[in-house]
């Protein structure tokens, strides 16, 4: 069971806190606005991958921080929010043929655009038997690392604030049962709560997950990229594709404490070196290009980096009278 707790801060303001009470885990969310990458100089994105380079080292030296989930979400756009900014800006005193465009645009936009949404995910482990059971003490503790976090990912180009419990319930709620989100927006129905997020039917398959007249299918990477990797590199993925209007894209990070990196490290030396000497004859480019890196990392390690594992996830959601094989193309 989790329950979701709001906790008040003095400088922070209110923000979420899950709980996990059987693994004692505790989890914040980040609402993120990404600054994109039109019209920005390479170096400018030099610097940003630096610094989430720098996000994930400093979350490795939070010893009770055990994971962190980045997810980009797209769903069709309900244009409620830009139908209501459209008549806030036009009340008072508008021009008629103003107003007109404005509000023939907040019509239109909805139709033909899908919102684009990305948060990130904090969980730690109260590792004290004073934490396992007073939530006050773990967020006291936890609320110490959020501004350090939150510079890091405003320095890596990404605007954010910390997420509320009804934020939290908002998506966690229309994600199981899309046919809400307009009037979670419209603020039509209140009392959503933790207990009554969920979905009012589902059901389990190896193949997906059958929700509210949804299902969603996830599939999980199984073997990271071979090649290079740059900051374009899952561009495609994340971007908006009129065919899967419902998708998911979760990367999860659980980063080595610098210990743990630099045995880890020599170990994947030692044994990508024996892989590549053993070969009989001329070893492969293959078995000798990862000797070479993993060398790289142990240098890198050895300097001060850390590792960190990380894999990558994508759920789709259509209708379940859908045909689903598009979203597995």
């Amino acid at each position: 069971r989790t329950d979701l707790y709001n906790v008040p801060t003095a400088g922070l303001g209110d923000f979420a806190l899950g709980h996990d009470k059987q693994k004692a885990f505790y989890t914040v969310w980040f609402r993120c606005f990404p600054s994109g990458a039109e019209a920005v100089e390479e170096s400018s994105i030099d610097h940003m991958v630096d610094h989430w380079a720098g996000f994930l080292e400093d979350a490795s030296n939070i010893a009770d921080l055990v994971s962190l989930t980045v997810t980009h979400e797209t769903r069709p756009e309900s244009g409620i929010r830009l139908a209501t900014e459209a008549e806030r800006i036009t009340q008072h005193g508008s021009v008629d043929l103003a107003k007109q465009i404005i509000n023939e645009a907040a019509g239109i936009l909805p139709q033909v655009a899908a919102r684009m949404e990305s948060r990130v995910a904090v969980t730690f482990k109260a590792t004290t038997a004073e934490t396992r059971k007073n939530v006050r003490a773990e967020a006291t503790e936890i609320a110490r690392f959020l501004p350090g976090l939150m510079t890091r990912l405003q320095n890596a180009g990404v605007n954010v604030s910390l997420m509320r419990p009804e934020e939290v319930c908002g998506f966690v709620h229309s994600a199981y049962v899309p046919d809400s989100e307009n009037e979670i927006e419209q603020a039509l129905v209140t009392g959503y709560t933790w207990d009554n997020c969920g979905p009012q039917s589902a059901k389990e398959s190896a193949a997906d997950y059958t929700h509210d007249g949804y299902k969603s299918t996830t599939f999980e990477m199984t073997q990271a990229p071979k090649g290079l990797v740059t900051e374009q590199s899952l561009t495609p993925l994340f971007s908006i594709d009129p065919d899967l209007p419902r998708k998911r894209v979760t990367m999860m990070f659980r980063p080595h404490s610098s210990a743990d990196s630099a045995t880890l490290a020599d170990t994947d030396y030692r044994n990508n070196l024996f892989k590549s000497r053993s070969a009989q004859g001329i070893g492969s480019i293959a078995d000798d290009m990862a000797a070479g890196a993993a060398d790289q990392t142990r240098i890198e390690v050895n300097s001060g980096s850390r590792l960190v594992r990380f894999g990558l996830m994508v759920t789709v959601t259509h209708k379940a009278d859908e045909a689903g094989e598009l979203a597995r193309q």
